[in-house]
């Protein structure tokens, strides 16, 4: 049980865990796609959010033994064990929002999921100092999910209980008062604001099959995590079975979260020019 204010996705969950494993079977390979372009070997790169550390170690092994990679959390349960993945990883229990990660400092800066839990932030300022942080010609990469609560994602729920993809909906919007699901789609402008350039941004959907697989794994914990959340939502005692077994069948699609990644680069130095 989660108490009422506190993140509702702590990774301190009994199974917390298990949870960040499907995150990662489901995240890392578009991950790791998106930044391929932006890595260097020797590079000093930041990790804001590791979890489990799956990308502490794509990034490390990127860096190579010359690299650096800073891995931050607010929370500690997992840190031990991410600064135990490779020697070129230092970990740092600090809130990204307190931190000062200094100056022309990173070749490459990666938020994987936070930025969306900040929605007490001035995050326009959270983007200035990481955009201040990166090396000349380094780059800022963010990947956020967007738009939550979508009931067309859930269509196909409606042939199970006619009232299960409303519930869904519902439910995103009563997880968390620290969950904004349109927080990513302001990203680039702040990336502009800060003084980044080539920024971009890039949206993809995918169509999921639940069962006993890191797509179902991922919702079926997630909303055991947050059913604290949820048990104000009209019959919800009757529902939230119902939806539990669906995460969990093989018969059961759905549209996975849109998944934003948002890149801006420093602009690089010029030579002769100061």
């Amino acid at each position: 049980m989660v108490p009422e204010g506190d993140y509702s996705l702590s990774n301190k969950w009994d199974m917390g865990r298990r949870r960040l494993e499907a995150l990662q079977q489901v995240l890392d390979s578009q991950s790791q796609a998106s930044l391929k372009p932006y890595l260097k070997e020797g590079g000093h790169f930041l990790e804001v959010g590791p979890g489990l550390g799956s990308m502490s170690r794509f990034l490390a092994e990127s860096a190579g033994e010359n690299g650096k990679v800073i891995a931050l959390d607010i929370d500690d349960h997992f840190l031990a064990e991410v600064a135990a993945i490779a020697p070129q990883i230092e970990v740092i229990h600090e809130d990204i929002t307190a931190y000062d990660p200094g100056v022309d400092r990173f070749d490459l800066v990666f938020i994987r999921l936070v930025v969306m839990h900040l929605t007490k932030n001035d995050n326009y300022a959270l983007i200035a100092k990481l955009a201040r942080s990166l090396k000349p010609g380094g780059y800022l990469v963010i990947e956020d999910y967007v738009d939550g609560g979508n009931v067309n994602r859930f269509r196909e729920f409606g042939k199970i209980d006619a009232k299960l993809p409303d519930y869904v909906v519902d439910a995103y919007h009563r997880m968390s008062k620290h969950i904004d699901f349109d927080q990513g789609y302001l990203l680039a402008d702040m990336m502009s604001k800060a003084g980044l350039v080539n920024v971009d941004a890039e949206i993809s959907y995918k169509r999921v099959q639940g069962g006993d697989n890191a797509h179902g794994r991922l919702m079926y914990l997630t909303f055991s995590q947050l059913e604290p959340y949820l048990k104000v939502i009209p019959e919800h005692d009757t529902l939230f079975p119902l939806i539990q077994a669906a995460w969990m069948s093989p018969d059961a699609h759905w549209y996975d979260h849109a998944r934003l990644v948002s890149v801006g680069q420093k602009a690089p130095e010029i030579p002769g020019q100061p």
